[in-house]
C-alpha cells in the first residue's frame, strides 16, 4: 500500500511540476508498467489453458467449444510469433475471420437491445415517454426515411444529440471524474482495498 501510495505520488508531481529528474524515473515505471502488463497477459494465457483444458478433459457440457477455442489461440498465437501482425495469413484470419465473427456478434446483440428497449420504452409515466419520445426522434435523424417522412427531424434530433444528451453526458463525465479523485485519495490514504483483491491483509 505504501508502494501505491509513493508511486501515484510520483506521477502527480511529474504531471504538475516540470523537474527533469523525476521525469526518468516515472519514464522507468512506465516502462515497468509496461512489462507488468506484458507479464499478465500471458499469465491470463495459462490461466485460460488451465480453465478450459478443465472443461475439455472432462468433457463437461460445451467442451467442444472449449476444445476449439484452445486450438485457435495455439494456431493464432504460432502464426502472431511467425508472421507478425502483418503477416499474410494472420491478416486474412483477422480480416476474414475475426472481422467477420465481430459483426455477427454486434448483430446479433442489436437484437438484445431493441427488445429491451421495447420492455424500457413504454409510455408508463411521463419520463418514460419522454425517452421512447426522443429515441424515436434520435433515429429517425439517423435513419434515410426520416428525412423522406419529415425533413424537421434531422434538426430535432440534432438539437437533442448536441444540447440535453451533451449535457448529460458531461454531467456522467464530471461525475466519473470526482469518484476517480476520491477513489485515489482513498489508496493515498489506506482506506482503499479494492486493487489487492478486496482483501485489507
Amino acid at each position: 500500500m505504501a508502494l501505491t501510495a509513493l508511486i501515484i505520488v510520483i506521477f502527480l508531481v511529474d504531471w504538475n511540476f516540470d523537474i527533469p529528474q523525476l521525469k526518468l524515473v516515472t519514464t522507468e515505471l512506465s516502462s515497468w508498467g509496461t512489462v507488468i502488463g506484458s507479464l499478465t497477459i500471458g499469465l491470463g494465457y495459462i490461466n485460460m489453458f488451465q480453465f478450459y483444458g478443465k472443461k475439455v478433459t472432462k468433457k463437461e457440457s460445451g467442451w467442444m467449444y472449449s476444445a476449439w477455442l484452445l486450438v485457435a489461440t495455439v494456431i493464432v498465437s504460432i502464426l502472431g510469433i511467425i508472421q507478425g501482425q502483418s503477416g499474410n495469413i494472420t491478416s486474412y484470419i483477422y480480416n476474414n475471420i475475426i472481422a467477420s465473427l465481430d459483426s455477427t456478434f454486434f448483430s446479433l446483440a442489436v437484437f438484445y437491445m431493441a427488445s429491451a428497449s421495447y420492455r424500457a420504452f413504454r409510455f408508463r409515466n411521463v419520463e418514460s415517454s419522454l425517452l421512447l419520445i426522443c429515441a424515436f426522434i434520435v433515429l429517425l435523424k439517423n435513419a434515410p426515411i426520416g428525412a423522406v417522412i419529415w425533413p424537421g427531424f434531422s434538426t430535432l434530433g440534432t438539437f437533442l444529440m448536441d444540447y440535453p444528451t451533451m449535457a448529460v453526458g458531461r454531467g456522467i463525465t464530471i461525475t466519473a471524474a470526482i469518484g476517480g479523485i476520491a477513489l485515489a485519495v482513498r489508496i493515498l490514504t489506506g482506506k482503499e482495498y479494492g486493487y489487492l483483491a478486496g482483501t485489507s491483509e
